[in-house]
């Protein structure tokens, strides 16, 4: 099991979101590590890489599969 936090349109949240967005991602990444649960956290994506805050178009689910790929993430998911 991999399990992929985010990305989020993080261009489209306000300052109080955002933090708040970060602070609970920091909180899934302790508990995932706790765990020994294998993730990843990809970096933001380009705004026009999005749809809307949280659906990436192709060419950002094309940028995302490059993150995975060069990070070696799936391959050491196994």
């Amino acid at each position: 099991v991999l399990v992929l936090v985010g990305p989020l349109n993080e261009y489209m949240l306000n300052e109080k979101s955002l933090t708040s967005y970060r602070i609970i991602k920091k909180k899934i990444e302790v508990f995932l590590k706790e765990k020994n649960v294998s993730s990843y956290f990809p970096t933001v994506l380009p705004s026009e890489s999005y749809a809307d805050v949280s659906h990436p178009l192709s060419e950002g689910y094309a940028l995302l599969a490059e993150q995975l790929f060069d990070n070696d993430v799936i391959r050491d998911s196994r």
